[in-house]
């Protein structure tokens, strides 16, 4: 029982990172970025498994940012694929139009 709550507590203390992400299913998601938290460092371009007003979403990791002010929510899980940066910037580019 001691060893569980120790191994608890050492996992609260990992450090977060912290991630704007677009959705893949708007058109317009690079225009409309959400940040979320995971407790590894992510690539850019990682494609992602989370929750987004209780609904299962794909999102693709778009930068890395500092720790916001605001409550964030977990990735829940990587999809184990990742979008070419060349491919963020043209998205980038095309959700300003």
């Amino acid at each position: 029982m001691y060893q569980l709550v120790i191994l608890f507590t050492q996992r609260d203390n990992r450090t977060m990172y912290f991630y704007e992400v677009a959705l893949v299913k708007s058109a317009r998601s690079m225009s409309e970025l959400l940040t979320y938290h995971y407790i590894d460092r992510l690539a850019l371009g990682s494609i992602v498994h989370l929750k987004v007003r209780n609904k299962d979403e794909l999102g693709i990791v778009v930068r890395k940012v500092s720790e916001p002010d605001f409550k964030t929510k977990p990735i829940d899980s990587l999809l184990g694929l990742t979008v070419d940066a060349s491919l963020l910037r043209l998205a980038s580019w095309m959700s300003k139009y």
